[in-house]
């Protein structure tokens, strides 16, 4: 990727999000974040589920998608393992609809892996 890609991230306030922001700016890039809470600059708003605030004229060069329910806070109970698959799969069926929707939809698309051991 050239310096001074516009790329869009979420889960930036994460431990990997922040330290991935961090490093794409530090060469060059322009980090724009996904937040849940009120955005300011090079920010938008979204809940990860079904609402997002991407203007259709947003040009990117690439997307990011490291949000998704933390998997090592909590036991996994059925409860616990229907919402990391939930954060998951709504948060990237919106940002893949997102994406398309834009006006310049050209970009990669990039999401964490999930591994699971079975035992």
């Amino acid at each position: 990727m050239t310096s001074g890609s516009k790329i869009l991230i979420s889960g930036s306030s994460g431990l990997v999000g922040q330290a991935l922001s961090d490093s794409l700016s530090s060469a060059g890039h322009i980090v724009y974040k996904l937040v849940r809470r009120k955005p300011s600059l090079n920010e938008f708003s979204w809940n990860a589920k079904d609402q997002i605030d991407l203007p259709s004229n947003t040009q990117l060069d690439a997307v990011i998608h490291l949000s998704g329910e933390n998997v090592a806070a909590k036991r996994w109970s059925k409860h616990i393992k229907q919402r990391i698959y939930d954060s998951r799969i709504l948060s990237t069926r919106l940002l893949v609809e997102s994406m398309v929707a834009l006006d310049n939809p050209h970009l990669c698309f990039s999401r964490r892996n999930i591994w699971r051991s079975e035992r």
